[in-house]
């Protein structure tokens, strides 16, 4: 227990963080949208991408691959603030905090993000997080708040400042996540619902000319493995590998169908990690509606469950259904 006791405080006392969440990878490459559209979601993500490569390090105890997004003159402080004591600030150089990192730890050291918040400007980025500093999983060693600063140098973003704060496990209160990243929601929760819904737009109109241009792997992949897609007939409801059999021979034509999208709406739940949309379709039946559920994975969306469905004008309802008798 001693010795247990004394390697917690060396770990402490050399840098606070040991950081060993990893964030899913929120890395999305971007297809046919707008040019006038500042992809600000990429480079969140590239942000996001960038941290996670840190936390990777540290986790490995890799100084190697946390050099990549570091910046040589990264300099790390720790401010301690206790009561009725004078405010203290702890600085590091990165030299000593790589040295500390690649020290072996047998305990396992986690710290939870709980709330965070990435903003950016130009060529300089904040990402100010809440945290929790678990070990073995279940004893809080202390909570606070770390604030990464972040220079994007030749097109990469990098690390030049990290400070954090540290406070008491028996001050800790639970609060509504805000812009909360976890493991489950794979980062979805790291980007606004507006800039998710261009995301969403440009996702599903590509769907949609993949079919025209009959690109049956562009199709295909979208469809999460196992998906539904529901057709116009009764008898049409496809797992995503019955469908990709079925429409195999439209595919191999240079057309399978031309739907073309319009009049989309777009919903979100559970921390963004899902969603789902209706949209109108121009088609060689008519307008058409169609309607499905996405779900957030490494990045990106992937289309679960699609269902199309014939649009009928009310004044003709009864003529429809004498014809479909």
């Amino acid at each position: 227990m001693r010795n247990t006791t004394k390697s917690i405080m060396t770990i402490m006392v050399a840098r606070p963080f040991l950081l060993l969440l990893i964030l899913a990878k929120p890395v999305y490459t971007r297809a046919q949208a707008s040019a006038s559209i500042t992809p600000v979601y990429d480079e969140k993500s590239n942000i996001a991408r960038t941290i996670t490569i840190f936390f990777e390090g540290m986790s490995k105890g890799d100084t190697t691959m946390m050099n990549e997004v570091i910046d040589k003159h990264m300099g790390l402080q720790t401010v301690i603030d206790r009561p009725g004591q004078p405010v203290k600030i702890h600085s590091e150089s990165k030299s000593q905090f790589l040295k500390a990192i690649a020290v072996p730890h047998k305990q396992k050291f986690e710290e939870v993000i709980t709330n965070w918040d990435i903003r950016i400007d130009g060529v300089y980025a904040n990402a100010w997080c809440k945290y929790k500093l678990m070990i073995q999983d279940t004893v809080m060693s202390h909570w606070g708040t770390d604030n990464f600063q972040l220079i994007k140098d030749g097109g990469k973003w990098r690390i030049m400042a990290i400070t954090d704060t540290r406070r008491a496990p028996k001050t800790w209160v639970d609060e509504a996540p805000t812009d909360m990243v976890s493991r489950y929601e794979g980062s979805a929760a790291l980007k606004t619902r507006e800039e998710l819904s261009l995301l969403i737009n440009d996702l599903m109109n590509t769907w949609h000319k993949a079919a025209t241009t009959a690109d049956e792997k562009v199709f295909f992949d979208f469809m999460y493995p196992g998906g539904i897609y529901l057709g116009t007939d009764k008898t049409e409801n496809w797992t995503k590998e019955e469908f990709e059999k079925w429409s195999k021979k439209y595919f191999e034509k240079d057309k399978a169908w031309d739907f073309t999208p319009y009049d989309r709406h777009i919903y979100f739940a559970n921390g963004n990690a899902y969603a789902w949309f209706d949209e109108l379709l121009n088609t060689w039946m008519g307008v058409c509606r169609g309607s499905g559920v996405l779900k957030y994975e490494n990045g990106t969306y992937k289309l679960m469950h699609y269902n199309l469905a014939v649009t009928v004008p009310n004044e003709k309802m009864k003529e429809f259904v004498k014809l479909n008798k």
